[in-house]
């Protein structure tokens, strides 16, 4: 069994977390995750269009495709949430 880490939390830019946020790892089994990318295509600047990623998350709910949807970070672009 796979299982693929995701990770909900926020960034700062000074590196500091305030005390009101916290950071949290979920793991979930492979099968109940797609990437978003692999389901929608992602405008070019879905990093700072929220209509078209909120679009997305819509039509996830939607498609019901699957538990996790997983999307790339747009404050760590090595990360994914």
């Amino acid at each position: 069994m796979m299982a693929r880490h995701v990770n909900l939390g926020s960034v700062s830019s000074d590196s500091r977390r305030p005390n009101d946020q916290v950071f949290i790892r979920f793991t979930f089994e492979e099968a109940l995750t797609k990437e978003a990318e692999s389901l929608y295509l992602l405008p070019a600047n879905w990093n700072r269009d929220t209509t078209a990623t909120q679009s997305i998350g819509a039509r996830w709910i939607d498609d019901g495709s699957s538990a996790v949807l997983s999307v790339p970070s747009a404050a760590v672009p090595i990360a994914r949430n």
